[in-house]
C-alpha cells in the first residue's frame, strides 16, 4: 500500500531529476481543530505560506520555452512497464518543457480513514488544492481547498479523529529522447516534494504532529430527533401514573405496619 496518494491521479513514478531550486514554503491547516456532528462533512483547507525572506520566487509562464522557471530541472523520469508488466523508471534529459504545476497529496496516516482515502469511518475526496497556483512570491499566503472528509456509512461514532499527512509536490512535464528507441520522443516527468504539514506524517496515530501540523475534529454523540423526544415524553406520561400508584401503595403498606 502506498504511503500517500495524489489528488491529480498521476502515475506513481520515481523522481530521479536533480532537485529544483524553489522558494522556502510551509504548509499548515487553516482550522486545525473543531467540533462536528456525526453526519457532517468536514472540509479541509490548507495555508501555504512563503517565507518572506525567501530569495527565490516561483512564477510559471507557459509561453516561455522554460515555463518561466529560473532554474528548470535538467532531467525527468520516463516511466514504462517491463516485460513482466512491472513499472520501472529511468532518468532522461529534458529536450523540451510542456507544463508544470503543484499537486496535492494525501498521506495515508491518522484515524479519519482506514487505508488511505477510502475506508471508515470517513472517505476523503480531493479539492482543487494548489493546481491553479501559478506564482509563489516571498511573503505570500495562499488558502487552498485540500478536500473533504465524508462519513462512509452513516453516523460516525463519537470521538476525536486525527489526520497528519497533507502535502504538495512540484511537477514538470516535457519531452525527452526515448532511451530504448533513439530519435523517438517520450513524455517524462520531474517531481519534487515542495512541502507537507508534518515531516513525519507516515508515523500514523503515534505521530508527534501537533498544533497546526495536525488536523483533528471531535465528533459529538448524535442528538435524538424531535420525534424521538416526543416518544420518550409519551413514555414518561404513561409510566408516571403507574409509578405514583406504586408509591401510594407502598406508603399505605408502611402505615399498616
Amino acid at each position: 500500500m502506498s504511503l500517500k496518494t495524489w489528488g491529480t491521479g498521476a502515475v506513481l513514478s520515481l523522481v530521479l531529476g536533480v532537485a529544483h531550486a524553489l522558494p522556502a514554503v510551509s504548509l499548515s491547516f487553516a482550522q486545525p481543530d473543531g467540533v462536528v456532528g456525526p453526519t457532517d462533512e468536514i472540509p479541509v483547507q490548507l495555508l501555504l505560506s512563503v517565507d518572506p525572506d525567501a530569495t527565490e520566487s516561483l512564477v510559471l509562464d507557459f509561453d516561455s520555452p522554460t515555463l518561466g522557471l529560473l532554474d528548470p530541472p535538467l532531467s525527468g523520469t520516463y516511466s514504462y512497464q517491463d516485460a513482466e508488466g512491472v513499472w520501472q523508471g529511468v532518468e532522461v534529459p529534458f529536450v523540451s518543457y510542456e507544463y508544470a504545476y503543484l499537486s496535492n497529496w494525501f498521506g495515508c496516516a491518522g484515524t479519519f480513514t482506514n487505508g488511505c482515502t477510502n475506508g471508515t469511518p470517513y472517505t476523503f475526496s480531493f479539492g482543487d488544492g494548489a493546481a491553479n497556483v501559478t506564482s509563489l512570491a516571498p511573503g505570500d499566503v495562499y488558502l487552498l481547498d485540500f478536500g473533504v472528509f465524508k462519513p462512509a456509512h452513516g453516523a460516525v461514532p463519537a470521538g476525536t479523529y486525527v489526520f497528519h499527512g497533507a502535502g504538495l509536490d512540484f511537477s514538470v512535464y516535457g519531452q525527452g529522447e526515448d532511451p530504448f528507441n533513439p530519435g523517438e520522443m517520450v513524455s517524462i516527468e520531474f517531481r519534487q516534494v515542495l512541502t507537507s504539514t508534518c515531516s513525519d506524517w507516515w508515523a500514523g496515530t503515534d505521530s508527534v504532529c501537533t498544533g497546526a501540523a495536525a488536523f483533528s475534529r471531535t465528533v459529538m454523540a448524535p442528538v435524538p430527533e424531535p420525534g424521538a423526544w416526543a416518544l420518550m415524553a409519551a413514555g414518561l406520561l404513561v409510566a408516571l401514573p403507574s409509578w405514583r400508584a406504586q408509591q401510594r401503595r407502598a406508603r399505605k403498606r408502611h402505615e399498616l405496619v
